[in-house]
């Protein structure tokens, strides 16, 4: 299935290459809070299928993994893809801008297993 992540992903690593003229390596199966590596970058990838500006492309939501993450690496970049499924562009933010522009909330998630759930409809 293709969604916009792997669009996105997929934009990204062509215009990474035409920059670094080197493959980045996709490393999401690894799990460690981006989704690509290339030569001197880490970069989560953010797209969405909107032109930018728009209200809902103006925000972008980090994970805690993600946060942690940035934290941690100085080269730590958000590559932020509009109209991924048509022509895109990519923006990317480092992570001193990054860390400028964010505003810290809470997020909390509930999950329940599928017996919960079917208890619930009863």
């Amino acid at each position: 299935m293709v969604t916009i992540e792997n669009k996105g992903i997929e934009f990204v690593k062509k215009w990474e290459k035409s920059r670094t003229r080197k493959e980045p390596q996709d490393v999401r199966g690894k799990r460690l809070g981006y989704d690509l590596e290339s030569r001197d970058r880490k970069i989560e990838v953010k797209a969405t299928k909107a032109n930018m500006p728009n209200k809902g492309g103006l925000h972008i939501t980090l994970l805690p993994r993600q946060f942690e993450v940035m934290n941690k690496n100085s080269d730590y970049w958000i590559y932020r893809v509009y109209d991924v499924q048509r022509k895109g562009k990519v923006i990317p933010i480092p992570r001193n801008i990054i860390q400028t522009h964010l505003h810290l909330y809470t997020v909390h998630k509930l999950v329940l297993k599928k017996e919960e759930w079917k208890q619930l409809e009863k």
